[in-house]
């Protein structure tokens, strides 16, 4: 995995050009896509990490954010045009922390029109872009926290820490409607994705810079993420074992079709697995 800070203004696949550009290769992806506008952390997937990436979307994702009142716009952040307008109440941090908390916990969420998700093949937002109508409907997502940073007359700052399928720029929409108003996201910045943080992360314009070497001793290998699974270290024949596709012992008691991953005597990741019945069974395997 290779975290990269984002600037505000690329997308995210320019990123991954970059990535594949640099280090040589064409098998890369990444573990959650950041919008245009947005900045942040980006985690980059290269080689047989690009197998990790389901896993590492499904871990809690921190930004900062801020949340601009009296306007919606089709996009529901500040790129979009402007479709409805409001007058604006006067805020309280009360107030603010009052709506807010009705947004904690899992929740209902209606995505904006302009996603990445796809329909009959095509992403939602080129239909959209065309002028075609999109509805969609409400589905779970969950917010762990929001905690308020700062207070305007217009708007505010958050941080937000939530899991995947979670819109920032579809909560900065349905925060203005709680408040009596309209909304949408003025600025988004990634400070924590899939166990990493911007600590972690080497910023665009430095990879730009960077020699292929200088880019390769930045990247972490697959053992050293998803740090919230179970691991088991594997003695050499049950290592063996793993590499044929055949399950091992589990040693102690994991949920059924728990993941755990596998670790080879060397330190490397040797495979991912699911726990049934007792045993551990390689889901997918990766070379020593």
């Amino acid at each position: 995995m290779l975290p990269v800070d984002k600037p505000a203004g690329p997308t995210s696949f320019a990123v991954i050009r970059a990535v594949r550009r640099i280090l040589g290769l064409r098998a890369a992806g990444h573990a959650g896509t950041l919008d245009p506008m947005a900045s942040g952390l980006l985690v980059v997937c290269v080689g047989p990490a690009t197998r990790l990436t389901d896993l590492l979307m499904a871990g809690a994702k921190t930004y900062r954010a801020t949340v601009r009142l009296g306007v919606e716009t089709d996009t529901d952040d500040a790129a979009g045009h402007p479709v409805a307008e409001a007058p604006i109440p006067a805020l309280t941090r009360a107030l603010v922390e009052a709506a807010l908390s009705s947004f904690v916990g899992e929740i209902m969420q209606v995505p904006p029109a302009y996603s990445a998700i796809t329909r009959g093949g095509q992403p939602l937002y080129r239909k959209a872009r065309r002028g075609a109508e999109v509805r969609l409907e409400a589905r779970p997502v969950t917010v762990h926290r929001i905690e308020i940073l700062g207070l305007g007359e217009d708007g505010f700052d958050i941080e937000v820490e939530c899991g995947k399928g979670t819109y920032i720029r579809a909560l900065a929409r349905d925060l203005g409607l709680r408040l009596g108003t309209r909304g949408h996201l003025a600025s988004l910045r990634r400070t924590r994705c899939s166990g990493f943080g911007l600590e972690d992360a080497i910023r665009l314009e430095d990879l730009e810079r960077a020699s292929p070497l200088e880019a390769a001793f930045r990247l972490i290998p697959p053992v050293d993420a998803l740090p919230w699974l179970p691991r088991l270290m594997l003695g050499s024949d049950d290592l063996e074992r793993v590499r044929h596709g055949r399950a091992v012992d589990a040693r102690r008691l994991h949920p059924e079709g728990a993941t755990v991953l596998l670790v080879s005597p060397a330190g490397t990741l040797a495979a991912v697995a699911a726990a049934a019945g007792g045993r551990l069974r390689p889901r997918r395997v990766f070379p020593s």
